[in-house]
């Protein structure tokens, strides 16, 4: 494998592979670059082992607001994210005057099961008469 390439195009500008920026057009389609590129590419094949990361939860949590108190029953908010930092991001999209802190979260809000009437999307909602409506 060679470390550098250097092409020459049909109107006489030349081009080294290392030099700053990206290649221009007729570099990128030419089939010595395609070649250079494809040797410093990763083969796998079906005897190559393959490293798979850590396994994350992605399925949505929701919090519910129960204040400093708790008033759980009567709660009318929610937010479902799959992150405490999404789940903030959505809150103070509502929230821009106040808004939420992790502490806060921690403390004013707690994990919930959702039920089958709870919109399964991130956001933020509130209970208006008997539906769950974003905020």
């Amino acid at each position: 494998m060679t470390d550098t390439l250097t092409l020459t195009n049909t109107d006489g500008t030349k081009w080294t592979s290392g030099s700053r920026g990206k290649p221009p057009k007729w570099v990128s389609i030419h089939p010595d670059y395609i070649a250079f590129k494809g040797q410093k590419a990763l083969e796998v094949t079906k005897d190559t082992p393959v490293e798979v990361g850590p396994v994350t939860d992605l399925r949505l949590k929701f919090w519910k607001w129960i204040g400093l108190e708790d008033f759980a029953a009567t709660s009318k908010c929610y937010v479902a994210a799959h992150s405490r930092s999404e789940a903030i991001r959505e809150l103070n999209k509502t929230f821009k005057a106040h808004p939420v802190t992790m502490a806060e979260l921690e403390k004013m809000w707690t994990v919930i099961e959702p039920t089958e009437f709870m919109p399964q999307f991130v956001g933020a909602y509130e209970l208006k008469g008997e539906s769950w409506t974003k905020r």
